[in-house]
């Protein structure tokens, strides 16, 4: 994901841009399959690591990333908070640390053989659906600015 990011804001391609979306596509679809596995009680742990991988191998080091322009990064740190939306504090529960998703389906519905994350599947993909529709606002804002910059008033 750093590198498509960093090819994006090179070339400023919607090409990128697609492959960007399509990645984002396929997470939150794996967490929508993985809630419908919950429900059906046919999760497994080869697809709980699988998806987790897949969001690890994905995550971003906002840190490590230098942008020029401050939409860029701002778009840049939208995409880390959905690679993140996984784990999060719980409400009024800072002290109990964060709540990671995968972590609770495989000690929980894996073990157990309920679905008992399947609200945090919802809350998980609420997250996700607020920080790609963000992200595409900023992105367009992104794209608005480098016109301005073109014709300058």
């Amino acid at each position: 994901m750093d590198e498509l990011l960093k090819q994006l804001e090179r070339a400023n391609s919607t090409d990128k841009k697609v492959e960007i979306e399509t990645l984002l596509s396929k997470a939150y679809t794996s967490i929508c399959d993985l809630r419908k596995q919950t429900l059906a009680k046919t999760l497994t742990l080869e697809s709980i690591e699988e998806v987790e991988f897949f969001f690890q191998n994905n995550e971003l080091n906002i840190e490590t990333l230098n942008f020029e322009n401050r939409y860029f990064l701002k778009y840049a740190k939208c995409l880390s908070f959905f690679w993140e939306s996984y784990t999060y504090y719980g409400k009024g529960q800072r002290s109990k640390g964060k709540f990671d998703l995968f972590k609770s389906l495989k000690e929980n519905d894996l073990v157990l053989n309920i679905h008992h994350s399947e609200s945090d599947c919802a809350n998980v993909l609420r997250k996700m659906e607020n920080y790609w529709m963000a992200s595409n606002q900023i992105y367009t804002k992104y794209k608005i600015d480098l016109i301005n910059k073109e014709y300058v008033r």
